[in-house]
């Protein structure tokens, strides 16, 4: 595989009744792809809130960060006693507050 073979692809499939199309992207072996990504939750205060990211790589482990802003989740100082991170790159947030 060359580098000018990585890339985007679409496909596209056309007839009389309309038209349909899918895009896939030819990738290297060390390329992490996000396959689960996280969505909007619409929650009340004080439930507990869960946001799953994971993703695929053949290159072997993938590891996945946090980020509420520009800042690590990690280093919030309103979160840290309600925040749990899974070693699946999910993240809970505990007690969840308007601020969060």
């Amino acid at each position: 595989m060359t580098e000018e073979m990585l890339g985007d692809y679409t496909c596209i499939a056309k007839n009389r009744e309309g038209t349909d199309s899918e895009k896939f992207r030819i990738v290297d072996e060390n390329t992490i792809i996000v396959t689960v990504e996280p969505q909007p939750v619409v929650t009340k205060a004080d439930e507990t809130v869960r946001f799953d990211c994971s993703g695929n790589t053949l290159a072997g482990v993938m590891d996945t960060a946090w980020y509420k802003g520009n800042k690590p989740v990690e280093e919030v100082m309103f979160l840290q006693d309600r925040l749990k991170q899974t070693d699946g790159g999910s993240i809970e947030i505990i007690s969840v507050h308007p601020d969060d």
